[in-house]
């Protein structure tokens, strides 16, 4: 009976934990440019990574395979300060303030001669959560873009 009640709770701790989505280095996540000339949906990859990967994208109207790279770049701060102690020396306290969204760019070329300039922000993901992302992007040919993951 012990037996049975032990594995009952180890089941439901495991079942109430919920879901933790767990990195694996080089994964795809799925993402989208859409064009603000005409509604085109461009799918996209984006390649999860701790400050570059790589993106692909097509154009399923012009049948154009792009794939190109992103950087990000965080923008954390790093603070020291002193505070006195109560035996009259002064402690040094260092701190970093991390900041919710990471500025990137990307360019991804296609293989009949588009070049899209992206500018992302991207709120990093933790152990449970997926990064989210967007921005705007304009093509070679003055075609703007909203960016989406």
């Amino acid at each position: 009976m012990k037996a049975v009640t032990l594995l009952l709770v180890l089941l439901l701790t495991a079942c109430a934990s919920g879901p933790t989505y767990h990195y694996r280095g080089g994964e795809m996540i799925p993402g989208r440019l859409i064009s603000l000339a005409d509604g085109t949906l461009l799918p996209m990859q984006l390649e999860l990574s701790t400050g570059s990967g790589r993106i692909t994208a097509f154009n399923p109207v012009t049948n154009e395979k792009f794939s190109g790279n992103y950087t990000a770049v965080s923008e954390d701060k790093y603070i020291q300060y002193s505070k006195p102690s109560f035996w009259g020396s002064e402690n040094t306290v260092q701190a970093v303030e991390m900041s919710s969204s990471v500025p990137a760019t990307a360019i991804i070329v296609g293989d009949q001669g588009t070049v899209i300039n992206i500018r992302i922000r991207i709120r990093p993901g933790n152990a449970h959560v997926l990064p989210i992302g967007y921005g705007d992007a304009e093509d070679n040919k003055g075609v703007k873009y909203n960016f989406q993951f």
